[in-house]
């Protein structure tokens, strides 16, 4: 639950025009009470970046994760292709399912990429999935679960019992708090953890990564939720920006495109930079290609690393982010696609 912000919807209008009245702001005005750090303008933005990219922005390069598991990289092509098949899509199944899922855990609930269920010497235990916690000396096993989704009690206390840790040898791959997004299951938070029997002997961690920095930076807290809660504030914030960075309004009729972000492919992965490509309407009329047009030219002017990449379930790093924008003489109203399908 995100607290101290609207709902982008139901008051869309009034942020809007929020957001056209604080680019009119007289400095003069302001100019005539003693600054302080909580009246406008102030530096909020500047300081959440730095604790953005010092606290929720790590990895992505010459790591354990990206040496041994996350090596390849979901094409533009490919994200394109996916936006079509499933822009409309709810979906429903758990993003969890066929995999290990950790509950009970210090940093929310995980889905187990590498299991040590499928290396069991026994069959009928690699049939089955693991749910494990996540204890002070890592992960614990504290259900087997059958093909039905129910618990083998008898099978579980069996394994339970196994005297010989062999077996757990090898790597923990868990993503935190995974979601749908466009066909691919993801998040930005991901961690390894790798042992010797019961004794750690490798790890990475990137369980506390936002989803990007206008999710961090976007006014507000969360109590009850995830990075995946923080996206539609930060998509409001991103709108926003865009409407503050432009010298004039507009004041066509409205307009609604839908755009790929992505890193671009040249880019490195310790500094990432950032264009855009329309993917609806397929042929836009003159206004729908100029306010494009606008925001390709702020997203190319971002900060390098803004977003941080999402990690897919099959082992891949994705880089994009799917928007729907609309624009009126109001302002700019962006909304992630995660948020939209939900």
């Amino acid at each position: 639950m995100k607290i101290g912000v609207v709902n982008p919807r139901s008051h869309v209008m009034g942020m809007w025009m929020m957001c056209c009245c604080m680019a009119g702001l007289s400095l003069g005005a302001v100019a005539q009470e003693p600054m302080d750090k909580n009246r406008l303008p102030n530096s909020r933005y500047q300081e959440k970046w730095e604790e953005y990219v010092h606290e929720y922005s790590k990895g992505g390069y010459n790591d354990l994760l990206t040496e041994h598991y996350f090596k390849q990289t979901v094409s533009v092509d490919e994200m394109v292709a996916a936006f079509h098949a499933n822009k409309d899509k709810k979906f429903t199944t758990s993003p969890y399912a066929g995999h290990d899922s950790v509950v009970y855990a210090l940093y929310s609930e995980q889905v187990l990429l590498t299991s040590p269920i499928s290396r069991h010497p026994e069959k009928k235990v690699r049939e089955c999935r693991g749910v494990w916690t996540d204890g002070k000396l890592g992960y614990i096993l504290k259900a087997v679960q059958g093909k039905d989704g129910k618990t083998d009690e008898a099978l579980t206390e069996k394994v339970k019992k196994t005297t010989s840790l062999e077996w757990r040898e090898g790597d923990f791959v868990a993503l935190r708090k995974p979601v749908h997004y466009m066909g691919f299951i993801v998040s930005p938070r991901v961690q390894l953890e790798s042992y010797n029997k019961e004794r750690l002997v490798g790890y990475e961690n990137r369980f506390r990564n936002k989803a990007d920095y206008f999710s961090h930076a976007a006014p507000g807290w969360t109590i009850d939720g995830d990075w995946d809660s923080e996206i539609p504030c930060g998509a409001l914030l991103l709108g926003k920006m865009i409407c503050l960075d432009r010298t004039s309004r507009y004041v066509g009729p409205e307009r609604t495109f839908s755009v790929l972000l992505y890193q671009k492919p040249d880019s490195k992965a310790y500094k990432r930079e950032y264009t855009l490509q329309l993917l609806l309407p397929e042929s836009p009329d003159k206004d729908t290609a100029e306010l494009f047009w606008q925001m390709k030219n702020f997203v190319e002017k971002l900060r390098i690393n803004a977003f941080n990449p999402l990690y897919t379930t099959d082992f891949r790093i994705m880089t994009g982010r799917y928007y729907r924008v609309t624009v009126n003489k109001c302002g700019w109203l962006v909304e992630d696609y995660m948020a939209i399908n939900r």
